[in-house]
């Protein structure tokens, strides 16, 4: 008897894989959609810029909102390395598009030559490597501070320029 069970359902096994073989097999095709991702954010996100040059930027952000031509990145810190100038500036709100880093709302812009700028909001790109102010900033240095509108500041040639600008220059001690 159970010769007989044995043999059944080996029977039925080798019924159903041949079966199996025989059907046409399921062809999935892919449907293409519009894809939004306004609805897609990441918390607490560091990313890298990473060249055959070595790391050329690191941006930090307590939360990104990724959309489908931007992004937005709140509390920010960016990192933007070229040869031995190291250029930090953090804000609260940054928008990203089409290689611009928009940075708005309590912007400290500083690099490793004691240069810092206080804006509201500075516009860096990063393939001219290029900041831009057109509103009132406050710039400080070793050789004083200075107030003004419109500030251009051209990282790879060390170049400043803006309108309105007001200084004040510091004496340093021990020279009269």
């Amino acid at each position: 008897m159970a010769l007989k069970i044995l043999v059944l359902v080996l029977l039925l096994f080798v019924f159903e894989i041949a079966f199996l073989t025989t059907k046409e097999p399921k062809i999935f095709e892919e449907l293409k959609q519009d894809i939004n991702f306004t609805d897609i954010s990441f918390d607490h996100i560091r990313a890298f810029s990473i060249t055959p040059n070595g790391i050329e930027a690191q941006v930090t952000a307590a939360q990104v909102k990724k959309h489908t031509t931007f992004s937005e990145l709140f509390d920010t810190d960016a990192y933007f390395i070229n040869r031995n100038v190291l250029d930090h500036v953090r804000s609260d709100y940054t928008r990203f598009e089409n290689n611009l880093f928009t940075f708005s709302d309590h912007v400290l812009f500083e690099n490793n030559t004691s240069l810092k700028i206080r804006s509201h909001k500075i516009t860096y790109d990063t393939q001219k490597r290029v900041a831009t102010s057109h509103t009132p900033f406050i710039l400080t240095s070793l050789e004083g501070n200075a107030t003004g509108d419109n500030l251009f500041y051209d990282r790879m040639r060390g170049i400043i320029r803006a309108d309105h600008v007001k200084f004040v220059i510091s004496e340093r001690e021990g020279i009269r």
